[in-house]
C-alpha cells in the first residue's frame, strides 16, 4: 500500500499525519474542492478542514476517510474559532457517529428505523411509501453530510449544538422537522421521480434556523426509549473497514455502494439507481426544480 509523508512545517505541532495512506489522501483532496458548493466562507476554511481530516486519518486510520467526510469537517470548521476546537468536537461527532460509515452502516439504519417510527403518523410519509420511495433513498444524504446537501451551512451550524448534545436522536429530529417543512411540495407529487426531485432540492426551499430548532426540539419527545437504540461507540467496540465508495448523478458524491440485502432501512443499490435519476443541475450545481413558497415548519 502506498504512503505519502507530508513536508511538516517548521513549527508542526502535529506529525501522526505524516504517514498516511496516500489513496485516501487523493481521495480527500479530490472533495476537498467541492466543499466549496457550501459557500465562499468555507473557501477560506480550506486548510482548517483539510488538517481536520488528515488528522483524523492518523488517529482512526481502522475508519478512514469516507467521501462526505469533507463536509462535515466544514461544519465544524465553520463553527469553531480555531482548528483546535474544530477539530476537538469534529473527533468527538465522529467518535460518536462512526457508525454512519463503518460496514453495514449501523447507525444510518438506526436512524432509519427511528425516522419511520416517528412518521407514521404524517400524510406525507404514507404518499413516499405508496410511491416506492424508502427512507434509504434521501436519509443518508442528510445524514452521511451532516445537512449539507438539505440545508444552508448557516443553518447547521446555528443547530450544531443539538447534534453535539444529543446525537442521532437530534439528527433524526432534524431531518423530521425538514421533511415536515417540505410536506406540501411532497403531497403535491405524483411518482416516484418527482418525489425524489423534491427531496434532492431540500436545500432551494429550507425552514429557518430558529424555526427548525424549534421544531426539531418539539419532536425530540417522539423518540422514545422504545425506538431502535445506536450501535456502541468506537470507544466501546471496534468496526472494520467501510467500503467508502459512492454513487450518484452528480459532485459532491452522496451515495456510497452497499451490496447488502435490501431490507428496511438498509441502502441499497436499487435505491442509489433511483435516486441518481433526478432534475438536471442549474448553475450552482443543484438540481433544477420549482421555487418554494414558504419557509416556515408545517405539514406535521
Amino acid at each position: 500500500m502506498l504512503f505519502r509523508s507530508l513536508k511538516p512545517s517548521k513549527r508542526r505541532s502535529y506529525e501522526l499525519d505524516q504517514g498516511v495512506v496516500e489513496d485516501s489522501i487523493k481521495e480527500m483532496d479530490l472533495d476537498l474542492p467541492r466543499a466549496c458548493l457550501l459557500g465562499p466562507l468555507v473557501s477560506t476554511l480550506s486548510g482548517r478542514i483539510r488538517a481536520l481530516l488528515l488528522r483524523h486519518l492518523a488517529e482512526d486510520p481502522e475508519l478512514g476517510y469516507c467521501q462526505g467526510m469533507h463536509l462535515v469537517a466544514a461544519v465544524f470548521s465553520k463553527a469553531s474559532g480555531n482548528q483546535e476546537e474544530a477539530y476537538m468536537r469534529f473527533h468527538r461527532f465522529m467518535g460518536r457517529a462512526r457508525g454512519l460509515w463503518v460496514q453495514g452502516f449501523p447507525l444510518l439504519r438506526v436512524g432509519a428505523a427511528q425516522l419511520e417510527v416517528a412518521a407514521k403518523k404524517r400524510p406525507w410519509y404514507w404518499h413516499l411509501l405508496n410511491n416506492n420511495v424508502e427512507s434509504s433513498m434521501f436519509l443518508p444524504q442528510a445524514l452521511m453530510t451532516m445537512f449539507t446537501m438539505w440545508l444552508p451551512l448557516e443553518t447547521v451550524v446555528d443547530c450544531l449544538a443539538l447534534v453535539e448534545d444529543l446525537g442521532l436522536k437530534a439528527m433524526v429530529a432534524i431531518a423530521l422537522a425538514v421533511l415536515d417543512n417540505a410536506a406540501d411540495r411532497l403531497l403535491a407529487q405524483q411518482g416516484l421521480e418527482g418525489i425524489l426531485g423534491v427531496l434532492q432540492a431540500l436545500h432551494e426551499c429550507p425552514p429557518s434556523a430558529e424555526a427548525l430548532g424549534t421544531a426539531a426540539s418539539s419532536l425530540l419527545p417522539d423518540f422514545s426509549e422504545a425506538l431502535p437504540r445506536p450501535p456502541a461507540t468506537h470507544a466501546e467496540a471496534a468496526s472494520s473497514k467501510p467500503d467508502c465508495s459512492y454513487t450518484g448523478a452528480r459532485s459532491p458524491k452522496r451515495h456510497r455502494s452497499c451490496r447488502e440485502e435490501p431490507h428496511a432501512g438498509s441502502v441499497t443499490e436499487k435505491s442509489e439507481a433511483k435516486f441518481s435519476m433526478l432534475a438536471p443541475l442549474n448553475s450552482a450545481g443543484h438540481p433544477s426544480v420549482s421555487s418554494c413558497p414558504s419557509r416556515a415548519i408545517h405539514g406535521r
